[in-house]
């Protein structure tokens, strides 16, 4: 799997490419926590280029999601794009009324920057 990363103005960008799996999740969980240890609280997770997600995909998106909305950071983690197959597992999961998905990347990075960030709690 390749993960591409980028910091912008209101959050960070990361865009993994392949299937997303047991095998190649710990990647992605690192390079999400790599983020969040940086004070990137609000991330875009454009999955556009992930064919196929498996259980171990969802637990990675769940924690990331967990981690970045918690009080301390007051983050978000909003989803792009997914496709057919990576829909597929949201739904099963009951995770498409919890996560909020976007069109595309553009459309996520707006959304973040039409609300503020909750205030951070020390």
């Amino acid at each position: 799997m390749e993960i591409t990363s980028e910091a912008l103005a209101s959050c960070a960008v990361v865009r993994p490419v392949g299937t997303l799996d047991r095998r190649t999740a710990p990647q992605l969980e690192a390079a999400l926590q790599a983020l969040a240890d940086k004070d990137h609280s609000r991330v875009v997770l454009d999955l556009s280029g992930v064919s196929e997600m498996s259980s171990a995909g969802l637990r990675v998106i769940i924690s990331a999601a967990k981690l970045l909305r918690n009080e301390r950071t007051g983050g978000d983690l909003r989803l792009v794009a997914p496709g057919e197959r990576v829909i597929q597992v949201l739904e099963l999961a009951g995770l498409q009324s919890v996560l909020r998905v976007y069109g595309s990347s553009a459309q996520a990075v707006a959304s973040f920057a039409e609300s503020p960030p909750a205030k951070k709690r020390a």
